[in-house]
């Protein structure tokens, strides 16, 4: 990825922060006080109820995944790159279903009993709600090192998708058009998350192979047959006699 695609993504992902920002922080608590002055003293308990139970439930939840995870890791660390795309992306895909059924039956319940005058804040109240379960196993993951190192990045995408389901609800989408957007959304979310995993693996890879062959020493690759040119560490054939790469003639005792 060119130095400047990834300022790009960057600044995009830095925009889409800011009001992300603001919702997570300020949309429970402006939603829940304008419940209040409603009196839709149910819909804040019925709320409060989920955030705290359903963070637990999706744990569970979530464990079929480990189905297509673990064979994914263990197909990739034996070179399977194939296999072990195929694997990750059930997982993801599996991961992406469930978020999306979630997402979209909590804005479905919230939403779908309310009045003209609680819509939004009921609205902005179901964003809090299915979405605090998802960020505080993200952080789970961050703190304790729960192995999913990706988290942060589904939960983000799964913020954008909220946010753009409550945009098209307010304007009069339907639940079954909504869902789809959401779950598309959320593919192409998980989709990024791959293609950046396989990324950093590469280069974390690469960084190892300079580190066991510092460009400058004549070290060689016993499993292939291989050495390192001095010059510019390019891989070249043991017995050549010139660095495919930079042309420098190679020396027997190199």
């Amino acid at each position: 990825m060119s130095e400047k695609l990834q300022y790009s993504f960057i600044a995009i992902l830095t925009a889409l922060t800011v009001p992300i920002m603001i919702l997570n922080i300020l949309g429970g608590v402006v939603s829940g006080i304008w419940l209040a002055i409603l009196g839709e003293w149910g819909e804040i308990i019925r709320g409060i109820i989920f955030i705290v139970v359903s963070g637990f439930a999706i744990s569970f939840a979530l464990m079929p995944s480990l189905l297509f995870a673990g064979p994914a890791v263990m197909a990739i660390e034996k070179g399977k790159k194939t296999l072990g795309v195929f694997f990750g992306f059930l997982s993801v895909l599996y991961t992406v279903i469930l978020i999306t059924v979630w997402c979209v039956w909590i804005m479905w319940l919230f939403v779908s009993s309310a009045t003209a005058d609680s819509f939004i804040p009921l609205l902005i109240w179901s964003y809090g709600v299915a979405l605090a379960p998802w960020m505080w196993l993200a952080q789970k993951d961050q703190q304790g090192g729960g192995g999913n190192e990706y988290s942060i990045f589904t939960t983000f995408f799964a913020q954008i998708s909220y946010i753009i389901a409550m945009l098209m609800f307010f304007f009069g989408a339907t639940f079954r058009t909504i869902a789809t957007v959401f779950g598309t959304t959320m593919i192409i979310g998980g989709v990024l998350q791959m293609l950046f995993a396989f990324i950093i693996d590469k280069q974390n890879k690469a960084l190892s192979y300079e580190s066991q062959f510092p460009i400058g020493e004549n070290q060689f690759n016993k499993s292939g047959g291989l050495r390192v040119c001095p010059n510019c560490s390019a891989k070249i054939e043991k017995d050549a006699n010139f660095c495919t790469q930079c042309g420098r003639e190679i020396n027997s005792n190199s």
